[in-house]
């Protein structure tokens, strides 16, 4: 087959050009160092390529108890990219963390670790870390047979209360938290009282709704139109709650109404309770026949004696303390209502104390099996408030 003209005169320069290069030794070296720079530069790519830092984190969340510790499993590679992997605690004084990933509990709370990975100048990858600690259970003395004033086989079985609902599976103080703990056959579901600024009875624990709503504002000083805008954003298992709001009284004792003589456990904790405010608490307890269902708690002894007042036998009342005092057991014998102490205040002479005085004995945030059996065993406590199901 014969060749194109136009052929012909490509392969003719071709020769020509060949020939030129062939007999110019610096224009063969700068072609030679051409080849030379686009194979490092290709090389320098692949490697660059192969070396990208991949960041894995094993550990999706931690649970300690005061002063432990507990190393985060991390891994990198390439090995030589972990000084670009650094940790940060998001509250010092609840979790503190080592430069290696060493997670040391601090005080009672909750915190988060966000581990770090400085990839570039602008690209940072993070993986955040929960980490939950625990109040360290202090070891008591088992009291003997002489110190125990209530001899144990003639006490009631110890009633389990669920302290703000099922909180360790679901928001505290919400609907599904409360609906969980009636059917998971809690004796009692606790929850807390506020008043609105319009009047209205408002669960929370907090009187601001920062920690549930993300929001610093205070109940007392909004409607409840302005509260329920604000969702619940935090709280055990949230992102399965989405829309979640905050409730009223009225709506927890229709939940808690709906239990098979489930007992609604009410914490006042407003200032001070008006004697109308204290009449409308009342008929919401008539409106769902819950008036021998009820236990009323406060820190406040006026807020007590302010139901106390209406001189309903069938209602129970607990007086809440931190620590305990003999002034107020006497006030409790006095007012014929039970004490109820943070579980770490029991000995064997708070408890005789406590049966001397003809009351019964309830203890809370009580969270380790352990510690609760041997509250029931040795103590033979009447009710045991905890945010995890223990029986």
């Amino acid at each position: 087959m014969e060749s194109s003209p136009d052929m012909l005169y490509l392969k003719a320069g071709g020769n020509l050009l060949m020939g030129y290069i062939h007999k110019n030794k610096v224009i063969r070296l700068l072609i030679y160092v051409c080849l030379i720079i686009c194979l490092l530069a290709d090389t320098e790519v692949s490697s660059a390529k192969k070396t990208v830092p991949k960041l894995r984190v094993r550990t999706k969340k931690i649970i300690l108890t005061e002063g432990k510790s507990k190393k985060i499993k991390w891994s990198i590679r390439p090995r030589k990219s972990r000084k670009k992997v650094s940790f940060k605690s998001s509250n010092k004084k609840i979790a503190k963390v080592s430069a290696k990933g060493v997670v040391k509990a601090g005080k009672n709370g909750k915190a988060t670790i966000t581990v770090r990975l400085k990839k570039s100048k602008k690209k940072v990858k993070k993986v955040k870390i929960r980490v939950v600690v625990k109040r360290k259970c202090r070891r008591v003395k088992t009291p003997t047979p002489t110190e125990t004033t209530a001899p144990v086989e003639t006490q009631k079985p110890t009633a389990y209360i669920a302290h703000r609902g099922y909180s360790e599976l679901a928001p505290e103080n919400t609907l599904p938290a409360f609906e969980l703990a009636v059917q998971s056959g809690f004796w009692g579901v606790e929850c807390d009282v506020w008043l609105s600024q319009d009047g209205e009875f408002v669960i929370s624990h907090a009187e601001s709704i920062k920690k549930m709503c993300g929001v610093d504002k205070k109940i007392s000083e909004l409607t409840w139109g302005e509260i329920k805008t604000y969702p619940i954003v935090a709280g055990n298992n949230v992102a399965g709650y989405p829309d979640l709001k905050s409730c009223l009284l009225d709506s927890y004792l229709k939940v808690i109404s709906s239990g098979k003589n489930t007992k609604a456990v009410i914490e006042l904790k407003m200032e001070k309770l008006t004697p109308e405010e204290a009449d409308r608490i009342l008929s919401l307890l008539d409106k769902y026949d819950m008036r021998s269902r009820t236990v009323f708690l406060s820190f406040k002894k006026d807020n007590l004696l302010r139901i106390k007042e209406k001189k309903d036998e069938r209602i129970g009342f607990q007086f809440l303390s931190w620590k305990y005092k003999d002034e107020e057991v006497e006030w409790c014998r006095k007012n014929g209502i039970d004490y109820s102490v943070y579980f770490e205040v029991i000995t064997p002479e708070t408890v005789a104390a406590i049966r001397k005085a003809g009351l019964k004995i309830a203890v809370w945030a009580v969270d380790d099996k352990k510690k609760a059996d041997d509250l029931i065993k040795n103590y033979a406590v009447d009710y045991l408030t905890s945010n995890t199901k223990l029986f």
